[in-house]
């Protein structure tokens, strides 16, 4: 499925098939790499048509960073049940901080 939004088909919008592999295409020529990907395997890509294998979700980019969920102390603790892994970033201290099952830990010193 596509959908053009001009007449010259530069913007496309659409879905695809390929090798297995969902892509989606978001305001990109026809013929550019997808936004994103989803794999057979349940891996996502964003920035790359290839997700890493090992990878439930690979990030690729080099003038983009990575921002996770920003919380205040009080928004953090309202969270429930906390997991393992759990990761956001603390608007109060200003610090990335994750729960190791029994506390939060901040990578501030």
């Amino acid at each position: 499925m596509a959908v053009y939004n001009d007449g010259t088909g530069n913007d496309f919008y659409g879905l695809g098939v390929s090798g297995g592999i969902l892509q989606f295409h978001a305001a990109s020529t026809s013929t550019e790499a997808p936004a994103m990907v989803l794999s057979g395997y349940g891996n996502v890509g964003i920035g790359t048509a290839s997700p890493t294998s090992s990878a439930i979700l690979d990030l690729t980019a080099t003038d983009k960073g990575f921002l996770p969920p920003r919380l205040t102390t009080a928004q953090r603790d309202a969270i429930n049940p906390k997991v393992a892994g759990l990761v956001i970033y603390n608007t109060n201290n200003n610090c990335m901080e994750f729960w190791n099952s029994s506390t939060w830990v901040s990578t501030c010193p």
